[in-house]
């Protein structure tokens, strides 16, 4: 058996992103790690219960219980001298729904519930003197709380197996999400726990419905490759995946890839020593400097005309944003604007980059295309697809958090897709610090591109908001557990915010839907719709004309029924596609 080569210490060996760090950035990612109160959403939900509960057992608990009604208590000036008000049914509303993230959230409503009412009832009142035994109570049971997930953390580190880092023994990843080749199915994705086919280099999926109906004798044509239907092996998706483990090389302790910021794909052949964050602390305080990056961060990627533009028209927007959220924070919080701002704007450089820029063609469908022959209907649409990036620089390591997908049909498009942008994909995770910046950061972006292609002479964009069916992702497919997928009308309004600013700011003119542009009644012509690539016009055409040539007309045709359902939108899933604009991740934080 040979013998494994011998690990070098080279210094331009760099596999781990934290070997580029400053003391600073060390310290910070090791205090992320910190999971003593980073909790799951039920685990966050049981411990702050029990506190509530104490409060709602405390004899003064009534007078906190429900919003202040200024009208029936005679308090004309409350909303005055109350920016932010807060109560404790509010509080348990907000924690039975989910909506808070962390404890501090829940910590700071509890704690605004009765420094209001020290702020608007003068020392010695009555209700002076019940917020002050309830806040006392509180801050007792808080207290315990912390003290016990304190101990809690300690129990967990003593374990021999775990993390020497984070304390966890297994990190699982969210299962990987499968679907089916077949250019025909009717259901795509691989539910969980059900078995399918895999071939090619496990590169190729069906489902077994979709399986079934292969030909035994009828070979499998794929872009790379031919396969026979034996040539599938047999599967089933319930596999678990862990975040693999590595050792350090100065102190010999486990820790997990991920928490070590460890890169093991360029590490094959293991030739690298590795310090891990802690050893690395010491030996950067005695002195040992920065390595080099062997890897580009966000704000080192290419820049292109299209990222700067964008990135240049947010900035400022960013910077009068924080300043806002730092008002807000300094008024309900009773602390300083420049103590404020400095919390506010803690999360990071916020970094727009340009990842992909390729042209592509989009055949016309041969029902579509026949039909409209004879107005000389084109063949295929060739158009420009881009994606766009959002990082956020995060405990010292850059995180994507949101990303957009255009596709730009230029001036050389025939109609009706000539000098029309489509907003094709569109997805994030809730990660961004502050939370709050997450709807202002995705609308100015969102904002800036309709400017950008407005100036370009781009003439027409179109967006569909259609969120994501339940187990169903765009882009980010392991969401956060806590994060939630809007609503149809939520989304449609999330969408129609943005345009109305944009509006406002006059970088579009008419703001309209679908229906009204194209299907009101005496105004419908197919061919004046744009032809999209994975919208969903393209695919319930074909089914309209389908249904014509067959003589399907009437309440029971597609073409009578399924073409209303456009305007305000279609819940059910349709077997030859998706519906319009991917927009996942935008949930109401």
């Amino acid at each position: 058996m040979p013998t494994p080569p011998p690990k070098v210490n080279n210094e331009d060996l760099s596999y781990s992103i934290i070997n580029n760090f400053t003391i600073e950035q060390i310290e910070l990612h090791l205090k992320s790690l910190n999971q003593t109160f980073m909790l799951t959403q039920k685990v966050l939900k049981e411990k702050c219960m029990s506190v509530l509960k104490a409060l709602q057992d405390h004899e003064y608990f009534w007078v906190f219980a429900k919003p202040v009604d200024p009208v029936e208590l005679g308090l004309p000036d409350y909303f005055d001298i109350i920016k932010k008000p807060m109560d404790l049914g509010t509080v348990q509303k907000r924690l039975e729904t989910g909506q808070y993230h962390s404890i501090n959230d829940f910590n700071c409503d509890i704690r605004l519930t009765f420094d209001n009412a020290l702020t608007y009832n003068e020392a010695g009142s009555v209700v002076n003197g019940m917020a002050t035994d309830m806040k006392a109570k509180y801050e007792l049971k808080y207290e315990e709380m912390l003290e016990s997930l304190r101990r809690e953390e300690e129990e967990r580190k003593k374990n021999e197996r775990a993390c020497a880092l984070c304390g966890f023994e297994k990190l699982q990843f969210e299962p990987p999400v499968f679907f089916c080749n077949n250019m025909k199915c009717s259901s795509k994705r691989i539910h969980r726990n059900r078995h399918f086919y895999v071939g090619g280099n496990n590169q190729y999926n069906y489902c077994s419905q979709c399986y079934n109906e292969l030909d035994n004798e009828v070979p499998i044509e794929l872009p790379d490759m031919t396969l026979k239907k034996t040539d599938l092996k047999k599967k089933k998706n319930d596999e678990v995946h862990e975040e693999n483990w590595v050792q350090c090389d100065v102190c010999q302790r486990w820790i997990h890839q991920i928490c070590g910021l460890f890169n093991s794909r360029q590490n094959k052949d293991n030739r690298s020593t590795y310090s891990c964050p802690k050893c690395l602390l010491e030996e950067r305080k005695k002195g040992k400097k920065p390595g080099k990056a062997n890897a580009p961060t966000a704000e080192e990627l290419p820049r292109t005309k299209f990222s700067e533009w964008i990135e240049d028209s947010i900035k400022p927007k960013v910077e009068a944003q924080y300043k806002v959220l730092a008002q807000e924070k300094s008024e309900v919080e009773k602390i300083s604007f420049d103590e404020a701002h400095r919390l506010i704007s803690g999360g990071g450089k916020i970094t727009i980059r340009q990842v992909t820029s390729t042209d592509r063609k989009l055949e016309v469908r041969e029902k579509m295309r026949n039909h409209y022959a004879h107005k000389n209907y084109p063949e295929e649409f060739p158009y420009r697809c881009k994606c766009l990036l959002v990082f956020q620089n995060i405990d010292g390591a850059d995180v994507i958090l949101f990303a957009l997908y255009v596709y730009e049909h230029g001036k050389e498009n025939p109609l009706p897709n000539q000098r029309t942008v489509y907003i094709s994909y569109l997805d994030s995770v809730h990660y961004m610090r502050p939370r709050q910046l997450r709807t202002f950061v995705y609308h100015e972006i969102l904002i800036a591109y309709l400017d950008f292609a407005r100036k370009r002479g781009f003439a027409k964009a179109h967006i569909w908001a259609c969120p994501p069916l339940k187990g169903d992702d765009y882009i980010f497919y392991a969401k956060p557990e806590d994060q939630k997928t809007p609503k149809d009308k939520m989304l449609t309004k999330w969408y129609i915010d943005m345009l109305q600013e944009a509006q406002k700011r006059n970088i579009i003119g008419k703001l309209t839907n679908m229906y009204d542009l194209y299907f009101a009644p005496g105004t419908f012509d197919a061919t004046s719709v744009p032809y999209l690539e994975g919208d969903y016009f393209s695919s319930e055409i074909e089914s309209i004309i389908k249904d014509l040539e067959e003589g399907k007309t009437g309440k029971g045709s597609s073409g009578g029924k399924k073409s209303k359902k456009k305007k305000g939108g279609d819940k059910s899933k349709n077997k030859n596609g998706r519906k319009g604009t991917r927009s996942g991740g935008l949930d109401d934080s």
